[in-house]
């Protein structure tokens, strides 16, 4: 049996982090995103990312990474100063 600190220990998560899901993990099975469009959000540690299924049939894995605190998505401006939009990547193949 495991003592109580392997489930409450900072370092024993940081350790299973790193050793245990530092490389290649299943996130979710292929039939969980066979359909285009479909799409799976999944967190590991304090890292976000979701699985999207693009028009092409293909399966794309993207990190969520959020601008700094304080800063809105008008590029460098705080939260309330008018400014454009800061224009957002489309996720899947560009359709002709």
């Amino acid at each position: 049996m495991l003592p109580a600190a392997a489930f409450t220990d900072p370092r024993v998560l940081e350790w299973e982090l790193e050793e245990i899901f530092g490389g290649w993990i299943c996130a979710a099975h292929r039939s969980a995103v066979a359909e285009p469009g479909a799409y799976i959000a999944r967190e590991l540690g304090a890292e976000s990312f979701f699985l999207l299924a693009g028009e092409d049939g293909e399966v794309r894995a993207f990190f969520k990474r959020l601008p700094p605190p304080r800063l809105s998505l008008a590029r460098g401006r705080r939260p309330g100063e008018a400014a454009d939009p800061l224009p957002l990547p489309r996720l899947g193949p560009r359709s002709s």
